[in-house]
């Protein structure tokens, strides 16, 4: 059926157990395997990547993926964290076979001997995994919900002007009599990141962060799963903070899905970190990041940075997109009324984002000990 769900290489994020996102059977023409409620997905190009999931409904997906079904005795979370458990991705890597495109070899992997624990402590094995990856997934819901608060606030005070009845006509419009309208050269500047070489980075956390292209989602805000470990020597200017606001100039794509788009750098817990050439990082602002971020995420913006950007295969735009482009720039008490009921939502989004870095990295210590009996539960 063409509503039937899909699930791709694209739709799963590294070192996630759940799916988040999928799509529909009407998109591809290729080859498909099917797959049922309780199988586990596991994502079989470029196995270091670690795309293992647990299906919650059936559907089809890319051939890239194999599908696993848990043979009796064998408990759905167990057969789960035994795929994702750090060891066999490793092992999947090292057998994998191909050079540009290197794909998990089953014929290898299906000789590998794994300790399979009596049913009862499998399922109490999985019931402790999973309640840490579920909450995780709340949190995610937290942060989403949270993040789409401050985009319908701003849009209801700075966009549909909600609560003003006193208007002025403006090169963009009306707006309020009160607002000023200033080009975004006037109110802020953009610092390109630092132009790296692959044999300076890498994926496996060896060096200090660095924010990248892969780390905004599209439509802006924070994902991990494309994180960048950065091993060189990098100028002051290319380093960056937590809480400081950057924004994509460069779309990999034509799609232009994550052109201009923002992100509010998290916290590591790095003492240092860089950004990447393909990302602008705002300077010299007069506006906060809790009144810029939703701005970059405005309709406005986005049509302006896909009418300055170009190239046939990468999308790009210059810096001197900010000499006509305007940004509203409200009155004092207005924008102080803002932002004592957005700056809650940031940090909430913030806490959840930490505390679900904690529960993964929780997760990842205890798996092996539990998985090779160092850890016993009772059952």
């Amino acid at each position: 059926m063409e509503s039937e769900a899909y699930i791709s290489l694209k739709h799963l994020k590294k070192g996630e157990t759940r799916i988040e996102e999928h799509g529909y059977a009407q998109e591809v023409n290729s080859h498909k395997y099917e797959f049922e409620p309780n199988d586990v997905l596991f994502g079989k190009l470029r196995p270091i990547f670690r795309k293992v999931v647990l299906a919650d409904f059936e559907g089809i997906c890319s051939t890239d993926i194999n599908v696993f079904e848990p043979v009796e005795g064998v408990s759905r979370h167990f057969l789960l964290y035994t795929l994702f458990r750090e060891e066999f991705i490793q092992y999947a890597d090292k057998t994998s076979t191909g050079t540009r495109m290197p794909r998990a070899d089953w014929d290898e992997l299906d000789e590998l001997l794994v300790a399979v624990p009596p049913i009862q402590e499998q399922d109490a094995m999985g019931n402790l995994l999973a309640a840490l990856d579920d909450r995780g997934v709340e949190n995610s819901t937290i942060l989403e919900k949270s993040e789409e608060m401050v985009e319908i606030l701003f849009k209801y005070l700075f966009v549909d002007f909600g609560p003003y009845s006193k208007f002025q006509e403006t090169e963009i419009g009306k707006l309020p009599e009160k607002f000023d309208l200033k080009t975004l050269s006037e109110v802020l500047s953009l610092q390109r990141g630092y132009s790296y070489k692959g044999e300076n980075t890498n994926e496996e956390g060896n060096g200090i962060p660095m924010v990248n292209l892969g780390n905004i989602s599209p439509g802006g805000g924070f994902t991990g799963s494309n994180m960048k470990y950065f091993t060189g020597t990098a100028k002051e200017r290319y380093k960056i903070s937590p809480g400081e606001l950057v924004i994509s100039h460069t779309d990999m794509t034509q799609d232009a899905d994550i052109l201009g788009s923002p992100l509010v750098v998290p916290d590591f817990g790095a003492n240092e970190m860089i950004f990447s050439h393909h990302l602008y990082k705002i300077v010299d602002s007069d506006l906060p990041t809790e009144y810029l971020y939703p701005y970059f995420l405005s309709e406005y913006f986005k049509q302006t940075a896909e009418s300055y950007a170009s190239g046939t295969t990468v999308l790009s735009f210059s810096s001197s997109i900010t000499e006509d482009t305007y940004i509203p720039v409200p009155d004092e008490d207005s924008l102080e009324a803002y932002l004592s009921a957005s700056e809650p939502l940031f940090k909430m989004v913030e806490l959840k984002r930490q505390e679900s870095a904690t529960l993964s990295e929780l997760r990842n210590t205890i798996l092996p000990k539990l998985l090779s009996g160092e850890i016993r539960l009772p059952t």
